[in-house]
């Protein structure tokens, strides 16, 4: 620490007051922060904004992504959570709200972290880079299963 983060906030529930509460001001360096809401509650926080544009070419958002240490799920339920999922293909270790979705990818402790009502980390916050090891290696692995067995898939469609 401290630890850069991108927050794209889509809600009032999920913003820069409950990421202090779950994170820790001394645990941030920057937020970069994106909105749909509106103006930024502004306090006196000891750590860097960097206000983003609200649209940006799709390369600059990447940039932006690969920037932050961490990428925070942007609301507290998702039906697909598009956003998480594309900050996870770029290796991001993603902090989202511990509910339907986010739970269904994000291994606590293993490819993100996840917080629960009262914005309290349910595992305590490692360096994303032993996470993004961890992620790594869980890749490898699937891809390396696939490979053994992808030959099956065609008679199991077929029912042989």
């Amino acid at each position: 620490p401290p630890y850069t983060l991108f927050l794209w906030q889509r809600e009032k529930m999920i913003g820069l007051d409950q990421i202090v509460k779950f994170i820790g001001e001394k645990n941030i360096k920057k937020i970069l922060y994106k909105s749909e809401i509106g103006t930024i509650e502004h306090k006196d926080f000891s750590f860097e904004i960097e206000k983003l544009k609200d649209w940006m070419e799709l390369e600059e958002y990447r940039r932006k992504i690969d920037e932050a240490d961490f990428y925070v799920a942007p609301r507290r339920a998702e039906g697909i959570g598009f956003s998480f999922l594309e900050a996870m293909s770029y290796g991001k270790v993603i902090l989202a709200y511990d509910e339907s979705t986010m739970n269904e990818y994000i291994e606590d402790g293993e490819n993100g972290y996840l917080f629960d009502e009262t914005f309290i980390l349910r595992k305590p916050l490692h360096s994303p880079d032993s996470l993004c090891e961890k992620m790594k290696r869980k890749a490898e692995q699937i891809y390396d299963r696939w490979e053994k067995t992808k030959g099956d898939i065609i008679p199991f469609l077929i029912g042989k």
